[in-house]
């Protein structure tokens, strides 16, 4: 059987164009594992971004507030934090730990640590007591208390399905800036003239309470003149 010249150049023909094809690479060669490899590594990346953690500076600052409106929860979603020592913190087992846990709640709910001795404010707001490991999952202005083993499985159980049973409370609102000038005044009063007149002779104690009562005088005539200057003056016709 003899083929037709025109079939057999249109053959000869595609036989060498699959060949110039695969040889400039163009036909796509099968990937092992190449592409799992880069989802995994996308992941992970992600995953380190989402474990949030807190230090000193973010207390003073109200950066820990503001980005988890925890008094509020309006935008930011639920988070599950760990209060702890930042030593703790640092621990290789704690963040295997929450490294594990961020990984399971991505993209459903924020993770992240506190360090509890150097924000003081923030950890009295969530009611933690020092030198504990406490984990609370903050949601629409309340705290959900953990009390069960520090372990990946029981911590997403908690934060995804048990937490609505647990011990919880209201949190409060961070100090104002009166409020922490009301404290440092009274805690002043305390260490310099309170204390030391519990120590001191009677000419001593006449001394620091006239020195006492010009200050508080002087404090109430400035802020009498401030609050006049900041009234509106009537129009004279």
């Amino acid at each position: 059987m003899r083929l037709n010249p025109a079939i057999l150049s249109l053959l000869v023909a595609a036989v060498v164009g699959l060949l110039l094809l695969a040889g400039s690479g163009a036909i796509a060669q099968p990937q092992h594992g190449h592409d799992s490899d880069g989802q995994q590594q996308h992941h992970h990346e992600h995953v380190a971004d989402a474990l949030i953690a807190f230090r000193g500076a973010d207390d003073a600052s109200g950066a820990f507030e503001d980005r988890t409106q925890a008094t509020s929860g309006a935008t930011t979603g639920d988070w599950l934090v760990l209060l702890a020592s930042n030593e703790a913190i640092q621990s290789k087992h704690i963040q295997t730990l929450w490294q594990d846990v961020a990984s399971r709640l991505w993209q459903r709910i924020n993770v992240a640590t506190v360090a509890a001795d150097e924000m003081p404010e923030t950890a009295a707001r969530l009611q933690h007591t020092a030198g504990s490991h406490q984990v609370l999952l903050l949601r629409f202005g309340r705290a959900f208390r953990y009390r069960g083993k520090m372990e990946a499985d029981a911590l997403v159980d908690f934060a995804t399905k048990h937490y609505a049973s647990a011990a919880q409370f209201v949190i409060p609102e961070p100090p104002s800036m009166l409020h922490k000038l009301q404290h440092a005044i009274v805690t002043n009063i305390r260490i310099y003239v309170v204390e030391p007149l519990q120590h001191s002779s009677t000419s001593t104690v006449a001394i620091y309470a006239g020195v006492g009562c010009f200050a508080v005088l002087g404090l109430v005539v400035a802020t009498c003149s401030r609050s006049a200057s900041r009234r509106p003056h009537s129009k004279q016709h």
